[in-house]
This record gives C-alpha cells, structure tokens and sequence, in this order.
C-alpha cells in the first residue's frame, strides 16, 4: 500500500515537476496549486489508499474508530502532553545527531519539511505539514500499518517495523534516530489509549 500510495502521488505530482524545478534553480515559486498537490499529494495518497483497501472492504476487523476508547478531548489531552515530552526529546537527540554527523565530515541537512517552511507559501505548508501529515500519517502507519503487522508478526516486530519504515519515509539521515523514537512512541501512545486522535494531536 505504501507503494502504491507512492506511485499514485508520484503520477499527481507530474505536472508540477517543472515549476518544482525552475524554484530549486532559484527561478521562481512554484504556484499555490502546484504547492499545495507537491505538499499534500502523498498524504493524500496514504489516505486513499486506507480508504479503499483497507476501511471500506474493512479489512482489519475489530479497528478502533478514530478516537478510541477515549473521549476526543481527553485523547488530545492526551496526545498534546506525550507531544510536548516528544518534542523535547527529539530535540536533543536531533542536536546529538547533528554534532555526530559534523564531527564525521557529514553536516546535517534539514528535513523536506524545513526547506519548504523557507521557500513556499506558509499559508499552504502549514495546514499541509501541521495538519494534513499527522492525520494520513497516524492513520496509515499506526491504524493500518501498525495493526495489520501485530496481527502478522506480532505486537513487537510491528512496532518496531512501523516506526523503521515511518522514520525512512522522512528522507532525512540526521532526523532518521528522533523520527524512529517518535514512531515508537506514536505507536505506545497509540496502544495506549486505542485513540489514533492521541497519536495525531501528537
């Protein structure tokens, strides 16, 4: 399904590769739509793709519903406090990762996320990076991912493995140790309170 979801943001991204180009060169931004389908269109694409493999043929029965066993507001009570102690701690460990990596000739190179906060329309990135990326994201890595690998290979290897694979999806080296622990944690936080609203608000 990742793949799939891959291909299919891939394939809506085409049109738009030229104007994405032409801003890397220095010569230009791209447009607000070109913007908004290069930021939004893979999680779009998780999205729809646990929409139509997964939730509508309800391929993993016995799913929690989006908020779990706990009232939303105190799943994003919840989430919002494990969210500030995560931030904390990815932030350290960030740091340590980035003096490591100079400390071997290899400067840490900031995240997709941070070069589009420098050169695109804040309007667009946040509701795209703050917004549309938490919820495809928990719902894919955590309510399809991280369920249907518990049911094959157990709650550890699940837990372990989704986060690995939450953590390359980043394409960062230096962020790759902080977005594996917040994986992990996202998925506790998860197990924790059968709420994918905690891990979201997150």
């Amino acid at each position: 399904l990742l793949v799939l979801a891959t291909v299919i943001a891939t394939l809506a991204s085409i049109p738009f590769l030229g104007e994405l180009a032409q801003m890397m060169a220095g010569e230009g931004q791209p447009s607000a739509l070109a913007t908004l389908v290069l930021l939004s269109a893979n999680q779009a694409a998780l999205l729809a793709v646990s929409w139509v493999f997964v939730a509508l043929p309800r391929a993993l029965p016995g799913l929690p519903p989006l908020g779990g066993r706990r009232r939303a507001f105190e799943a994003a009570g919840v989430g919002l406090g494990f969210g500030v102690l995560a931030w904390i701690g990815a932030m350290l460990l960030s740091a340590i990762v980035a003096l490591l990596l100079e400390q071997v000739g290899l400067p840490a190179q900031p995240g997709p996320a941070e070069q589009a906060l420098e050169v695109l329309d804040p309007l667009i990135v946040v509701p795209a990076v703050v917004m549309l990326a938490p919820v495809a994201e928990e719902v894919f890595f955590r309510g399809v991912m991280l369920n249907a690998w518990s049911r094959q290979f157990g709650e550890r290897r699940a837990l372990i493995g989704s986060s690995l694979v939450f953590a390359v999806v980043h394409l960062s080296i230096a962020a790759l140790a902080p977005i594996f622990l917040l994986g992990v944690a996202l998925a506790l936080v998860y197990r924790r309170t059968g709420s994918l609203l905690a891990a979201i608000v997150m």
